[in-house]
């Protein structure tokens, strides 16, 4: 297994999906619901209303990552912690965004096919992106800790404040039971409501990437709406725009993981346990995000051209979603592989 290979199954491990901007194009303002909520349903509608006024973001996704695969005796074990920041906006129709992420993962049981200098590793991972929802093209622009840029085109956005309008849009909708607490807790220093919920697994993967990221990590054949995640979502008082949300994915992940690994080799003999997998996304910074272009040596080393100025931006990593989770359910190929190698010559 290739040493890019691992930096990329643990961008899929710990992320799933990463982020772009998902702001709004419409630069007209509108009149803000601040009203006092009744029940978590008043108050989804009323962020879902509030974020047509979000023209910029910034924020923080950090993930932890811990697990191990077990097959006829053999074990390899993963434990990773991420943190990436990222920015975007939204100018006329075109999204742009960028994004660095900072990595550390540790593994055992590969020691003899990748080396020991690359099983406890820190890495850190670049991105810009740009393109227009409009027309459905977008443009990724990302290096890894090899320093090599790559650049891919896509059609779909993956977005961080689009993966949370549709969580906010299910409970305002009724399909996800939410619970509204009492008073406000403090969020980056501001007041913020407080909601429970728990979200099926098919509503999680379209917060974090959508249908086309499940397929391409092996995970198509997975009932994910027979899994459920808990979910704790923060709005600020002051704009009531997302603050911050808190994802238990251990159940979801034990279940994606063990079917992508296991499907890979054509096998139900690979076990997969989860020990941790959480994700918190917080926003702090809206409509205040500085413009900016994406580097023209970024471009170049990448050996292409931004498509217009107007689409020379950045972002966080819808390619992260789908580069990442190919490389991850071809990395679990060779994990597994080298799994059952392993049992069969002992």
């Amino acid at each position: 297994m290739k040493r890019k290979s691992i930096i990329t199954l643990g961008i899929a491990a710990a992320m799933g999906a990463t982020v772009l901007a998902g702001c709004n194009a419409d630069t007209k303002e509108k009149q803000l619901d601040l009203s006092v909520p009744a029940n978590a349903k008043e108050l989804a509608e009323s962020v879902l209303a509030n974020m047509e006024n979000i023209t910029s973001v910034a924020g923080e996704l950090t993930e932890k990552y811990s697990g191990e695969t077990k097959s006829s005796g053999y074990s390899i074990t993963m434990d990773l912690d991420m943190t990436m920041k990222t920015k975007g906006y939204t100018e006329g129709k075109v999204d742009t965004s960028y994004a660095e992420m900072e990595m550390e993962y540790k593994m055992t049981g590969l020691e003899s096919l990748i080396g020991a200098e690359n099983s406890n590793k820190s890495v850190k991972y670049e991105a810009y992106s740009t393109g227009s929802r409009e027309d459905g093209k977008f443009t990724n622009y990302v290096k890894t800790d090899d320093g090599n840029w790559t650049k891919t085109e896509v059609s779909v956005p993956i977005t961080l404040l689009d993966g949370q309008s549709s969580i906010y849009k299910a409970i305002a909708d009724g399909k996800a039971e939410a619970k509204l607490a009492e008073g406000t807790e403090k969020v980056n220093g501001k007041e913020a409501y407080k909601m429970e919920s728990v979200i099926t697994g098919d509503l999680f993967q379209n917060a974090l990437g959508g249908v086309d990221m499940a397929q391409s990590a092996g995970m198509d054949s997975v009932d994910l709406s027979k899994l459920s995640i808990p979910v704790t979502l923060y709005v600020y008082k002051d704009t009531k725009y997302p603050a911050k949300v808190e994802m238990d994915a251990k159940e979801f992940g034990e279940q994606m993981y063990s079917q992508m690994t296991s499907s890979a080799v054509g096998t139900t003999g690979l076990e997969m346990n989860l020990k941790e997998f959480e994700i918190e996304m917080n926003f702090d910074d809206y409509n205040s995000v500085k413009k900016f272009t994406i580097p023209q040596d970024v471009i170049d080393a990448a050996g292409g051209e931004a498509e217009s100025a107007a689409e020379e931006a950045s972002s966080a990593a819808s390619e992260a979603a789908s580069s990442a989770s190919e490389a991850a359910s071809s990395a679990a190929s060779e994990a597994a592989t080298a799994a059952s190698t392993t049992a069969s010559a002992s």
